[in-house]
């Protein structure tokens, strides 16, 4: 497993939000799907999972200005994000609503609300192994 991909993709950055999603996606593993992980910076949202093929997106925060919270499934809806291969990312509504005032703040211009300071966990979250799947 490749544990150094978070510090590649953040270029020595610290995430202002740090979640490891419920969401799984395929990248190259046999019968193992690797769980999403999101980083949001000061000008993108990044998404990745780690593998033998890691998937990694990035995406501006004016590509998701239509984004929005689904209770009912319990998924951030990333739109209107056209050439994402993930759309909907499974999280509690706590951590989606830290990365929704981002963008939102973000796409529209207006100063940060959301603190500023990094997630406490993020790099553990980001550099963690799925659990049980080594």
């Amino acid at each position: 497993m490749n544990h150094s991909l978070p510090d590649e993709l953040l270029s020595g950055r610290r995430p202002a939000v740090a979640v490891l999603c419920a969401t799984r996606v395929d990248t190259g593993r046999w019968f193992i799907r690797s769980r999403v992980r999101v980083a949001v910076t000061d000008e993108e949202l990044i998404l990745f999972a780690p593998g033998p093929e890691p998937y990694v997106q990035r995406i501006r925060f004016a590509d998701l200005g239509e984004s929005l919270y689904n209770h009912v499934t319990g998924s951030l809806v990333l739109a209107p994000a056209r050439d994402v291969r993930v759309r909907s990312l499974r999280m509690p509504p706590v951590e989606a609503r830290q990365i929704l005032t981002r963008i939102v703040d973000q796409a529209s211009g207006l100063p940060d609300r959301a603190g500023g300071t990094p997630a406490p966990r993020s790099s553990a979250l980001l550099n963690s192994e799925d659990p049980g799947h080594a």
